[in-house]
């Protein structure tokens, strides 16, 4: 573990502390790495920040939305934006039914 330490201490000397994503909790961070693919960050953050002004970051607005609504917003995330829109509901619908509309439940350790 001390050498694992010792590399991140390097790395991050080297390069800086990375940057948080502005996802907040569970169901805001599955969307974040799937609000794009093979994409810059600065992209990632666009559509990210878009669904949550546009939609609402909640599993019951995504399930809720139009693919009028989303589907616009799906291909400013890159290529294969039905595949995208696909994935967005079933992580809303995953989030509805497993978990009651609340992914955070999952961090709990009686679920």
């Amino acid at each position: 573990m001390a050498r694992l330490t010792k590399l991140i201490s390097r790395l991050a000397k080297e390069y800086g502390e990375p940057e948080l994503p502005p996802a907040h909790g569970p169901f805001e961070l599955v969307m974040w790495e799937n609000a794009c693919y093979l994409l810059p960050d600065d992209r990632r953050a666009m559509v990210f920040q878009l669904l949550r002004e546009q939609v609402e970051m909640s599993a019951a607005a995504i399930a809720a939305a139009s693919d009028e609504a989303l589907l616009p917003l799906a291909k400013l995330g890159g290529m294969r934006p039905e595949v995208r829109l696909f994935r967005w509901r079933e992580i809303a619908r995953i989030t509805l039914t497993q978990f009651g509309g609340n992914l955070d439940r999952i961090l709990l350790k009686d679920r």
